[in-house]
C-alpha cells in the first residue's frame, strides 16, 4: 500500500467509517499492517471496539451538541454512558464546550 492514491483511498476509506478490518479486507493486507501503515503516516485511528460508537463520530457529536443543542448529560442519557464519556469525546474532537450562565440578580 506504498503509492500515493492506494494510500489516500484507504485513509478517505477508513474516514467515511469503515473499520481497520474492513479496509484491510478491501486491499487485502492484514489489520495490524494496515494500522502500522496508518500509524507510519500519521493518521489517528479510532479505538478498536470503541462502546459507544457515535462519540467517535466528530460530525455526529458535533451536531447533536452544538447543532441540536443537547447537553452533555442528554446524550450521555440517550446512548447509555456517563457525562464524563462524552466530555472525552468532545474534547478529543476538539468541540468546545459550552458553559452555564449563571443568572445575576
Amino acid at each position: 500500500m506504498h503509492p500515493r492514491p492506494i494510500r489516500q483511498r484507504a485513509i478517505a476509506l477508513y474516514e467515511s467509517g469503515l473499520t481497520l478490518e474492513q479496509v484491510a479486507v478491501h486491499f487485502q493486507v492484514s489489520r495490524e499492517v494496515l494500522w502500522e501503515r496508518f500509524r507510519e503516516m500519521g493518521v489517528r485511528t479510532r479505538p478498536s471496539g470503541l462502546q459507544f460508537l457515535k462519540l467517535a463520530d466528530k460530525k455526529w457529536l458535533e451536531g447533536e451538541y452544538r447543532n441540536k443543542d443537547r447537553s452533555a448529560k442528554d446524550i450521555a442519557q440517550g446512548i447509555g454512558c456517563s457525562v464524563l464519556t462524552v466530555h472525552y469525546h468532545l474534547r478529543r474532537h476538539g468541540i468546545p464546550r459550552k458553559r452555564k450562565r449563571r443568572s445575576r440578580m
